[in-house]
């Protein structure tokens, strides 16, 4: 078992990822070729929408968007992995890490609440044995 997030906060650092993330899990999904990465942009409203937009990445549970994993964050140019301190603003790019398994029900949420795909899925290479 890692470091809880409620730890990690306490003494003043800040959560990769925005959540508590396996990453044994994750690990396993990319060398079985059971994962993608894909970017998507923001293109909601900023204020309130800002929170839902982030809430819907970075927060876990047993939804769709549990088996997906905010990587970076890409605002005028400038690329910063996400953290729990990641508010996401109208234009922003995140780049994304999910199961194929749950590609269709990541998008169609995504896509519900003002995310549009900003590139061609890229294939996960497995690594090499």
């Amino acid at each position: 078992m890692g470091v809880r997030a409620r730890r990690v906060k306490h003494d003043g650092h800040r959560v990769l990822f925005g959540r508590a993330a396996d990453i044994e899990d994750w690990i396993a999904a990319l060398e079985n070729d059971e994962a993608d990465v894909g970017t998507w942009r923001w293109e909601g409203e900023d204020g309130d929408d800002v929170d839902r937009a982030g809430g819907l990445l970075f927060s876990g549970g047993p939804r769709p968007t549990s088996r997906m994993l905010a990587l970076t964050v890409s605002r005028n140019g400038m690329v910063r992995p996400v953290d729990d301190e990641t508010r996401v603003h109208n234009g922003d790019k995140v780049t994304l890490l999910y199961t194929r398994q749950q590609a269709d029900a990541v998008a169609e949420r995504l896509s519900g609440y003002g995310w549009v795909r900003d590139d061609v899925p890229a294939p996960v290479e497995p690594s090499p044995a």
